[in-house]
Parts: structure tokens; sequence; C-alpha cells
């Protein structure tokens, strides 16, 4: 795949996240994918698909009219794609819930191999609680 085309690939996979459309985004992820959510000790784990799709389902019950995720940036270099965003949803306890994100995506034969999730974890907590944690492992 190109640079642009991965670059296409993870805009895509951020735009199906933001508005809940988690089996477009899935698609887009490889089966044996390593996802990690960095920021805090609390969301250090590593997350392989399906305890990615449980996390999702979190999300919408958290944020049911989904992230409004705006792209700031997308940087790429061979299999590697920096995308740069920032949120802002209200939530279904009418919060709002404002995050920054960088993540950082592996991406080989048009999928997601690895994903690095960086956000503000105690702006997560403060706004959601312990809810948004992925369970299954």
């Amino acid at each position: 795949m190109s640079i642009e085309q991965n670059k296409q690939i993870a805009r895509n996979l951020f735009e199906n996240l933001s508005n809940l459309k988690f089996d477009a985004m899935l698609d887009a992820i490889a089966e044996d994918v390593r996802w990690f959510v960095l920021g805090g000790t609390y969301f250090g784990e590593t997350l392989n698909k399906e305890l990615l799709r449980k996390s999702l389902r979190t999300v919408k019950v958290g944020v049911p009219n989904g992230l409004n995720l705006k792209i700031s940036r997308v940087i790429a270099e061979g299999d590697n794609v920096v995308v740069e965003a920032e949120g802002n949803a209200q939530t279904a306890g009418n919060k709002t819930y404002n995050n920054k994100y960088v993540w950082v995506l592996t991406i080989r034969n048009g999928k997601v191999v690895e994903g690095r999730e960086f956000m503000d974890t105690m702006h997560v907590l403060e706004t959601f609680g312990p809810v948004m944690r992925a369970k299954g492992k």
C-alpha cells in the first residue's frame, strides 16, 4: 500500500470511530492486532481485536451520539501513520467529554496491525469512571 492509501485507511478508521460505526472500523484492523492505550497506568493493557471490540461497546454507551472527532493532522512514513485529533462529545450522563488524542498506527497490507493510542486517561476516568476499561482478559 502507498503512504497515501495508508493515510486514508487511518482517516477512515477514525471517522468510523467518531461516528460509532464500529464494524466498519474493525474491518480495517487485523485479527492479530496489538492495540495499546497509553497515558496512564490504568489503561496500560494491550488489547487484541476481541478486547478492542468489547471496549468499543462501552464507548457507545458512554457517548451515544459519537465522539465528534476532528482530525487535525495525519503524518505517514512507510507503514506508520500518526493521527492527531480532538473529540468533543456529550456523554450519556450529560457531561462534556473533550479529549485530545494521538494514534500511532502500523498498517500492513491494508490492515492496522498495531495501534498506540495516547490520550488524557485522567479525563476519561473523571468523566466516565472505570466503566471504560475493557473486561475479559
